[in-house]
């Protein structure tokens, strides 16, 4: 069912807010990971429809990329995650983490790693500066080369989506890791025309939780 409502500007600047959060504990997490900086994007709020996803994207080389799709319940209304990345990204991922990415098994594999270290830390953080509950399924892997059609019923029509991508950069040393007491900041930093990896993250959700949720934010906010 296409949704009636829209986000104002105030709604959207919140929303924003709000992400920035969650995505600043993914990018903790993956640059701990990984061991390298890491580049964060200002949040985008579009409400394109489900095939135009990749044109929101800014790391995708290609129109149709690898995907990890999770939904998620929140105050009685559904959304999605959604990690994207390209085929080249992936292969540099599995080169910093020295594994293969020769098979589809290979591929789903690094696929659910890097997803099962951003979404643990990004859906729990964004719950919990709403002070709400949020419970979520099962992660699915769609790879750029399957037959397999990204389904996100009820959230096909009038849904927005809080977009934001993370570049990795060169290698952190010891004196960087030793040194830096907020490496968020160092890792703001970073900069490249080309970084070492890229991704996209995208979270899709009707207008009516995403309003709930700028609004718990801004209450939150005033308290």
């Amino acid at each position: 069912m296409t949704s009636d409502l829209t986000l104002d500007d105030n709604q959207i600047d919140q929303l924003k807010e709000l992400v920035n959060l969650a995505m600043g504990d993914g990018a903790k997490a993956l640059g701990n990971y990984t061991q390298r900086f890491v580049v964060l994007s200002v949040p985008q709020i579009s409400n394109v429809s489900v095939p135009q996803l990749p044109t929101i994207c800014r790391h995708l080389e290609a129109q149709q990329g690898h995907r990890v799709l999770q939904r998620f319940d929140c105050l009685g209304e559904q959304g999605a995650i959604l990690l994207l990345i390209s085929q080249h990204y992936l292969q540099a991922f599995a080169e910093i983490m020295d594994r293969d990415c020769k098979s589809s098994a290979d591929q789903e594999s690094l696929l659910a790693q890097l997803a099962g270290l951003l979404y643990p830390v990004i859906l729990p953080r964004l719950a919990k500066e709403l002070g709400v509950s949020l419970k979520a399924g099962e992660m699915v892997t769609l790879l750029h080369n399957s037959d397999q059609a990204l389904a996100l019923a009820g959230l096909e029509e009038g849904a927005y989506n809080l977009s934001f991508s993370y570049a990795l950069e060169a290698p952190m040393d010891g004196q960087s890791q030793s040194n830096v007491e907020d490496p968020l900041t160092e890792y703001r930093l970073a900069k490249s025309d080309k970084p070492a990896l890229g991704l996209d993250v995208v979270i899709r959700a009707q207008p009516e939780l995403l309003q709930m949720f700028s609004e718990k934010f801004a209450l939150r906010l005033e308290h």
